[in-house]
């Protein structure tokens, strides 16, 4: 009746994947942030092609940052209401 107990590998794989977006949108951001400083630091002339890469590596870290708090928070949400859901049925079935 009751749902199994919560273990790594009911619910391992979705916080697998999302330490894996958390890390790709660290990896992002800090590869973005080493670029720039490289580039402010060297001063170079900005071409159009360098800027553009800057910004899309700033923004795949963040949507990858996004994304990754977006789908820990959707899993922590369901297991919230699995709990509910146990406590609930529980709580009904009585001793």
């Amino acid at each position: 009746m009751n749902a199994p107990p919560f273990t790594f590998l009911t619910h391992g794989r979705w916080l697998l994947r999302a330490l894996l977006l958390l890390a790709y949108g660290v990896f992002c951001g800090w590869s973005a942030g080493l670029l720039f400083g490289f580039l402010v630091e060297r001063q170079f002339d900005f071409e159009l092609d360098a800027l553009f890469g800057i910004e899309a590596l700033m923004l795949a870290g963040f949507f990858g940052l996004a994304h990754a708090l977006v789908s820990l928070w959707d899993h922590v949400d369901g297991l919230r209401h699995i709990a509910f859901r146990e406590t609930w049925i529980d709580f009904e079935d009585g001793p």
